[in-house]
């Protein structure tokens, strides 16, 4: 199972360091508003240090965006064990 959300990108900023810093919340209007009953309240920020995902955020600056939250796997290693 996995739970997908809409969160509308309100804000990016580059830190002293090239990092991003990315500020998310749920969407509750426009026409993805019925998500905004069921996308959990609060809001998502984080730093990217990735600087291709900073620029992605930065062209959905103002947009909505989604993320699929599902349990990790092995598939989402970077590096795959060798057990």
């Amino acid at each position: 199972m996995s739970v997908k959300c809409v969160f509308y990108v309100a804000e990016v900023t580059k830190q002293a360091n090239g990092a991003g810093r990315i500020k998310a919340s749920p969407v509750a209007k426009g026409p993805y508003a019925e998500y905004s009953q069921w996308t959990p309240t609060g809001a998502l920020e984080f730093t990217s240090l990735n600087p291709a995902a900073t620029a992605f955020f930065e062209e959905n600056l103002g947009k909505d965006v989604t993320l699929l939250i599902s349990p990790a796997t092995e598939d989402d290693l970077i590096t795959p064990s060798n057990a």
